[in-house]
């Protein structure tokens, strides 16, 4: 959708908040008044699939999506992880959360963030990992360790990355269909398979992707 405003044009995706902007100002002459309601429907709907998160790294740089989404162990469901690496290796909190650890050990840990919004992420394979005491308040782009291999709740790693999960309390939440920095995740018929998109850009496992940070 655009608008026209003096000599620019402002051009907004479908599914963005611009987009929904311009949407709720379209006149009837221009956008009917029963077709506006049926976009502004799907609102909610996209709204309920934002995490309010970006993506683990620093906003503005690109990492790789190593391996796409599938489950805590590589294969279970639902697919809840997705592997990234790229950069300097620094994993970074993606929203402000309250930070916890568990299976301590070697250097290394599953590193857990609860966020206000309800959602949880968790991150594993790292090492160098935050300081902080369990139960710390941290801000977002705080640094939570480097990418890397080890194994401290077991498992496999084929090369160095941070393997990353989503949650709601308990119960882990598909990433299908979830934005985390301005990617909507997509999973695969397989494990590690998949795609996210942005703005009308596809990619897949192996594929740089930009942080677009925790608002978009």
């Amino acid at each position: 959708m655009a608008k026209r405003n003096g000599k620019d044009w402002q051009v907004e995706y479908e599914g963005t908040d611009g987009f929904f902007a311009l949407v709720e100002q379209a006149p009837e002459a221009v956008l009917p008044a029963e077709e506006k309601q049926n976009l502004l429907a799907a609102k909610a709907n996209t709204y309920a699939t934002k995490t309010g998160l970006a993506l683990p790294w620093k906003v503005g740089d690109s990492w790789f999506m190593g391996g796409g989404p599938h489950g805590d162990d590589g294969r279970s469901k639902p697919f809840n992880s997705i592997d990234f690496n790229g950069g300097d290796g620094t994993v970074l909190a993606p929203a402000d959360g309250t930070v916890y650890r568990s299976c301590v050990k070697n250097g290394s840990a599953l590193v857990k963030l609860v966020h206000a919004n309800g959602f949880s992420t968790t991150y594993y394979h790292m090492t160098g990992l935050i300081k902080s005491k369990a139960g710390t308040k941290i801000k977002a782009g705080t640094k939570l360790g480097k990418i890397g291999t080890q194994l401290p709740c077991g498992g496999f790693a084929s090369g160095p990355h941070v393997h990353f999960s989503l949650l709601k309390g308990k119960n882990k939440v598909p990433v299908n269909g979830m934005t985390i920095g301005g990617w909507t995740f997509k999973e695969g018929a397989q494990s590690y398979q998949g795609s996210a998109s942005h703005a009308g850009q596809t990619v897949g496992t192996g594929r740089p992707m930009k942080n677009f940070g925790a608002g978009k």
